[in-house]
């Protein structure tokens, strides 16, 4: 069974289990920044080498039964079924989104193919980027990023030396607050898709301070993955509880006109209200 097969016939199976929920640019940058700094070794080789046999490892794990809680409906009414969603996993990297609804991974080798799928709503303009995001360089570079963080570094100037910094969203977010030379905001609660978080910026400062590069430390996921970043990028961070899965959405950008300017352009307003409507698809509750 295809994953479109899969996603149709985990969706339907669960119509009627579906519950109500509540629903935030590298301008000229001379380069394009990506979204993740991968370390170079065999896991990864093999993988981009290998797309269409790690999506069916992937989709009879992850498909097949999911639920999927609804966006607030009117209650007079009864709600219909949501289009099925498609893999990102699908897409070949770069080429262009047709507007509608996706199913992004959380990256992990822990718990590969058992966590659960954000399902995101992508507008026009947005190229694939992988099993687990969306990007624009168009107007300013932007992305939609899913992650699974592992550990946060202790410096971020001199690193890269990283700690577990506990399993809970407010372990996570706290440590990623506590960090010296990236702009925080105190972590705020949120919910998302029906499942409760924290909410906060994590910017990176303009010029970042000497010694520190351009790049300074953040975090990792469990592959020793990062992403790439620069002066000026600003970022927003939702690191939510799914189901039991710590898992974290990300939306970042670059300023039109540097770092200077202040408020959020529509563009960006657009990207923020990508990922507060993300919902999600899970085992249901009493699957063993």
């Amino acid at each position: 069974m295809s994953i479109d097969e899969r996603l149709r016939a985990g969706l339907t199976a669960n119509t009627a289990a579906l519950t109500p929920a509540l629903s935030d640019e590298l301008d000229a940058f001379g380069h394009r920044i990506r979204r993740r700094r991968r370390t170079r070794n065999a896991i990864y080789i093999l993988a981009s080498v290998s797309v269409v046999a790690a999506v069916s490892l992937w989709a009879p794990k992850t498909i097949e039964g999911l639920r999927e809680r609804s966006l607030p409906s009117d209650r007079s009414s009864v709600p219909s079924p949501a289009p099925t969603p498609t893999p990102l996993s699908s897409l070949p990297e770069g080429s262009a989104v047709v507007p509608g609804r996706y199913a992004g991974e959380f990256p992990s080798t822990t718990r590969s193919g058992e966590g659960p799928l954000a399902v995101v709503t992508v507008p026009s303009g947005y190229l694939a980027d992988g099993a687990s995001g969306v990007f624009v360089d168009e107007g300013g570079f932007r992305h939609l990023d899913l992650w699974t963080v592992s550990k946060v570094v202790e410096d971020p100037c001199s690193g890269p030396v990283y700690t577990d910094p506990g399993p809970s969203v407010q372990d996570l977010a706290d440590a990623l607050a506590a960090l010296p030379v990236w702009k925080s905001t105190k972590p705020k609660p949120v919910t998302v898709g029906g499942y409760n978080g924290l909410v906060m910026d994590f910017d990176v400062p303009d010029p970042t301070p000497d010694g520190c590069g351009d790049q300074p430390y953040h975090w990792v996921d469990d592959q020793g993955g990062s992403q790439g970043i620069g002066p000026g990028k600003r970022q927003r961070l939702w690191i939510l509880d799914v189901a039991g899965e710590r898992v974290m959405i990300l939306a970042g950008w670059f300023p039109a006109g540097g770092s200077d300017q202040a408020g959020v352009t529509p563009a960006q307003a657009e990207l923020v209200g990508m990922a507060e409507s993300t919902t999600f698809l899970v085992p249901p509750a009493d699957s063993p």
